[in-house]
């Protein structure tokens, strides 16, 4: 694809992201009532200095109360930047945005990965505002009072590249040396005579999500499966979501996000669907379901109006009570899968079971025992391979569960041995750190 097709795309996309904001009535809420805010698309503007028209990328034309003409223009110029925003691209868009509107304009330039540390400078000199927007990211909801807070690093990490890469959301945004995660917030920003009362400093609303001890995540899940009345074997999913009057959907496309991550799954809260997207793997395909069944079982939808799954969101493994909001909702969502789709009292039953089955005794080391040696490990296997067949889950989600129920004793050393090999590689203390 083309870089002009790749931004033709981004406009398309973001543009529609405005309309649907707008259509919400949420689009600077606080500052002006959406009903004042029109948007347009590859409109064109008489240039003075040019003696003709040019045509930006998207613009809101925001009108006052009573008003008939816009006093205010935020011009949004799409363009898929890899590295860093140029600078001369910057002094060209400033100079066609002053000689058009005057004083009255604020610029931003809308990107779809992750810029180099010195745009910030370019951005901050110039005044203009960076928008990473990402469809298929995660979406919050971030009200005027309440709603999820996000911590300034992980906005941060968002449109800057760093060591880490927090997982992507649908917006992210930088101006004046603050990070907003909601357009509500930048355009207050943006807009020197609103009044909006926010807290400018705070991108993303009040709320934190609260700590859950893990007892009480695993007791959810288990009220679920009472609920579907969960006999034995692997749990009916499909039909814990039409319990739940979630519509499921399944799909064959493999789809990427902004940072060239597969997406293995999404959420969307306010029209309660889940579409699990291609997995080479049933078994695992099964966790991610489980994961975005929890999101909306623990109530997640208060925080997030979106989200989708990639597999770092799998990798969270434990929690700290000063841990980021977002990674906290990870957690929850993990430990939660994790009980549903492997319930405490049927697990052990089956460990017990199994193990008499494959002549596995307990010769003084521990209940499910493993080391380097040969029979061991084949032992160990076998065990996995007779649960995972079972519960219709990964050996890795199986080997999990152990380590949570605290029933295995590890004493391989080899890397080799005693890496996981799949999807869920960290996952190896869940339901830890409390």
């Amino acid at each position: 694809m083309s870089s002009t097709s790749k931004g033709n795309e981004l406009e398309n996309a973001f543009y529609h992201y405005l309309l649907g904001q707008k259509e919400q009535g949420e689009l600077i809420d606080g500052v002006h009532s959406p009903k004042l805010t029109e948007i347009f698309t590859k409109k064109k503007y008489y240039c003075p200095d040019r003696g003709g028209d040019v045509e930006f990328d998207i613009v809101l034309e925001i009108t006052r109360e009573g008003g008939d003409k816009p006093y205010h223009w935020v011009v949004f110029e799409c363009k898929n930047y890899n590295g860093s925003v140029p600078e001369d691209k910057v002094t060209v868009l400033v100079s066609k945005l002053n000689s058009v509107f005057g004083r009255a304009v604020k610029g931003v330039f809308v990107v779809s990965s992750r810029l180099q540390s010195g745009a910030e400078h370019v951005a901050t000199k110039y005044n203009i505002g960076i928008v990473k927007f990402d469809d298929n990211g995660a979406e919050i909801i971030a009200q005027r009072h309440g709603g999820l807070r996000l911590e300034k690093e992980f906005v941060q990490s968002q449109i800057f590249q760093t060591a880490n890469s927090a997982k992507t959301l649908k917006f992210a945004a930088f101006h004046g040396g603050r990070y907003f995660d909601s357009m509500s917030k930048l355009l207050a920003n943006l807009d020197p005579t609103a009044t909006s009362g926010l807290d400018q400093d705070n991108a993303a609303g009040t709320g934190a999500v609260p700590f859950i001890p893990t007892e009480q995540l695993r007791i959810a899940g288990e009220d679920l499966l009472d609920r579907i009345d969960y006999r034995d074997g692997p749990v009916d999913l499909e039909r814990v979501c039409a319990e739940l009057s979630i519509n499921l959907q399944f799909s064959n496309e493999v789809v990427i996000d902004a940072d060239g991550r597969i997406v293995s799954g999404s959420a969307n809260f306010s029209r309660n669907t889940i579409q699990i997207n291609d997995h080479e793997d049933g078994n695992r395909e099964r966790f991610t379901l489980g994961h975005e069944i929890g999101h909306f079982c623990l109530g997640h939808g208060r925080y997030l109006r979106s989200e989708s799954v990639i597999e770092s969101d799998l990798l969270v493994h434990s929690e700290g009570r000063r841990d980021l909001n977002y990674r906290r909702l990870e957690f929850q969502a993990n430990v939660f899968s994790s009980a549903l789709i492997l319930p405490e009292l049927h697990f052990l039953m089956k460990v017990h079971k199994f193990r008499q089955e494959h002549d596995i005794r307990d010769r003084g080391n521990g209940f499910v025992f493993v080391d380097d040696q040969p029979q061991n490990l084949r032992e160990y296997q076998e065990l996995l391979g007779s649960l995972s067949t079972h519960f219709a889950v990964s050996k890795e989600v199986i080997e999990i569960r152990f380590k949570n129920l605290n029933m295995l004793t590890d004493k391989r050393k080899s890397p080799e041995a005693t890496a996981p090999t799949g999807l869920l590689k960290s996952l190896t203390n869940v339901g830890r750190g409390q």
